[in-house]
């Protein structure tokens, strides 16, 4: 999706793949690797840093604005959910990690 859009305004496609990483003065080349390392990382940082913030003082109701608007949701078929998938062209599907 994302490079039929910057085709149509004119932005030229960069390459973003990672071929190495440096860990601690350790060189990563291997892709899996790579991979293994940048989701760790991702998944632990969160954990790690919530500690050193200060405890809040508002709580999330503070930021909600009421409203009295109201939207409702069709029921939908599981057939017709299954009609749309069978439909679906398979060679447009994102590969791994071209999503």
């Amino acid at each position: 999706m994302w490079k039929t859009i910057n085709s149509i305004k004119g932005k030229s496609q960069k390459d973003s793949t990672i071929s190495e990483i440096t860990v601690d003065e350790t060189r990563i080349n291997n892709r899996e690797e790579i991979t293994d390392f940048i989701n760790n990382h991702f998944t632990n940082i969160g954990p790690q840093l919530a500690p050193q913030l200060p405890n809040p003082t508002k709580t999330f109701n503070h930021f909600i604005n009421a409203t009295s608007s109201t939207f409702q949701l069709t029921h939908i078929k599981l057939s017709d959910v299954l009609n749309l998938l069978k439909n679906l062209d398979i060679n447009k599907s994102a590969r791994l990690y071209r999503i």
